[in-house]
């Protein structure tokens, strides 16, 4: 069973998790809000539950192009033949532990949040929609990733800012492009019509640095001139380097992607939260 846990893509989780901290702590008093079990059951739900079901469907559904995928080799787990069932089974059940989570708040910002996430997590990977097969859709739909940012605000009872979400989709939209880059030839030779395909490797990286210049601008107009707003310039400036890098460097810098996200986030966390 422990290639459950690994389908789950732990190195990931933060990617989930992180955006229902940053709202927990804008809240002004997380530690109040955790004295209530709704709100700490679906903070648990954004780990194992939650990851699993998306990767899940993922894989499950990407097995052509799996099988071609260097990021397969080692950073992450290749699906076998004898693991899909056991596989589908477990998607299942995570989505109805979502599902199910729902339904302990009454904010109806909430429900749209979990379902929002269990539709296009769902729809992202498996046809007919498929929409990671669709250029531009394929980032556009990775909104879902702020989805646990707005479901733990609106249980909270703290108002979600419009501007606070279009930032949250600028960035994820750039990290799934980024996250694409590495996997143009694999996915050009199994016909996966992804954003990056369509742009190429130069436009792809352009775009990354516009998107998430958008999503610091953003973070400057919310938070003002902080550190943590200064620090993710290097958001903007990290595509502009690997202009002219090679396939294994910017690879490597993929790699890397969640150690930086993971002590920027913290940051942001600790920023919104002093």
């Amino acid at each position: 069973m422990f290639y459950l846990l690994l389908s789950s893509r732990p190195r990931f989780w933060l990617y989930l998790l992180g955006p229902a901290l940053v709202a927990l702590a804008a809240t002004g008093d997380p530690l109040t809000q955790l004295r209530d079990w709704h709100v700490v059951l679906q903070l648990l739900m954004w780990t194992l539950p939650a990851n699993l079901f998306l990767y899940g469907v993922n894989d499950l559904c990407d097995t052509d192009t799996d099988a071609l995928n260097e990021k397969k080799n080692g950073y992450e787990q290749r699906l076998h033949i004898g693991q899909h069932r056991r596989l589908r089974i477990a998607v299942v059940l995570a989505a109805l532990f979502m599902l199910a989570t729902m339904f302990l708040t009454s904010h109806h910002v909430a429900w749209l949040a979990i379902l929002l996430f269990v539709g296009l997590g769902w729809s992202y990977s498996a046809p007919p929609c498929r929409w990671k097969a669709r250029p531009f859709v394929d980032s556009l739909s990775n909104v879902l990733y702020i989805m646990p940012g707005v479901a733990i605000a609106a249980a909270c009872d703290v108002d979600v800012l419009p501007l606070a979400i279009l930032g949250g989709w600028a960035w994820s939209s750039s990290m799934h492009l980024f996250s694409a880059i590495p996997d143009i030839e694999a996915d050009k030779q199994v016909g996966l019509h992804t954003t990056a395909v369509a742009l190429g490797r130069t436009s792809s990286l352009l775009l990354c640095s516009v998107l998430w210049a958008l999503s610091i601008g953003a973070s400057f107009l919310l938070l003002g001139t902080n550190l943590i707003s200064f620090l993710g310039l290097i958001y903007v400036v990290l595509p502009l380097a690997l202009l002219c890098a090679n396939h294994a460097q910017l690879f490597t810098a993929y790699q890397r992607m969640p150690m930086v996200n993971g002590l920027l986030g913290f940051g942001l966390f600790l920023t919104i939260l002093l």
